[in-house]
């Protein structure tokens, strides 16, 4: 998991034209469902974002720190998922879940959309082909295969819980 955040993390820096010092004002942590039980993370979705801090609309001067941003790694559902598909491995599936994530934070950071601005679902279809366009030219082992896969099927990731 550390592995493809890293991964995923470099490759969305370098899209979007991301600084560390970006990151450092709006950071991002990562844990497991096992890792953290009393998430309610939604059932189909491989991972789930949310943000912890003040509302913009609350926040009494710009020098109010914006919060920092959660991605919880829904992994019984990543190891089923794989178990079920023997052709795919795991340091490219989790990559693209990570990469799917940080989009959306960069999305949020960069002021591309409003985390609550209450359109989901074409938020979702933008980052997945964001992710696609991020990830096909990686040379890696398998992740062919994971963005054929996302390509072809109508499956997206559960949106943020922002």
């Amino acid at each position: 998991l550390e592995k493809a955040t890293s991964i995923a993390e470099e490759l969305t820096s370098e899209y979007f034209s991301m600084t560390h010092r970006d990151w450092a004002k709006y950071p991002f942590y990562v844990e497991t469902i096992t890792a953290s039980p009393a998430v309610d993370c939604p059932e189909e979705a491989f991972a789930h974002l949310i943000y912890y801090g003040k509302e913009r609309q609350k926040k009494a001067s710009p020098r109010d720190r914006m919060g920092c941003y959660k991605i919880y790694v829904n992994d019984p559902k990543i190891m089923d998922w794989i178990k079920k598909r023997p052709g795919f491995r795991l340091l490219p599936f989790l990559t693209y879940v990570m990469t799917h994530e940080l989009v959306h934070i960069a999305r949020f950071i960069k002021f591309y959309c409003h985390p609550v601005a209450g359109q989901r679902e074409k938020e979702e279809e933008v980052v997945h082909s964001l992710t696609h366009v991020i990830l096909k030219s990686v040379k890696m082992d398998g992740l062919s295969n994971i963005l054929e896969y996302f390509k072809k099927n109508a499956r997206r990731f559960n949106h943020a819980n922002l």
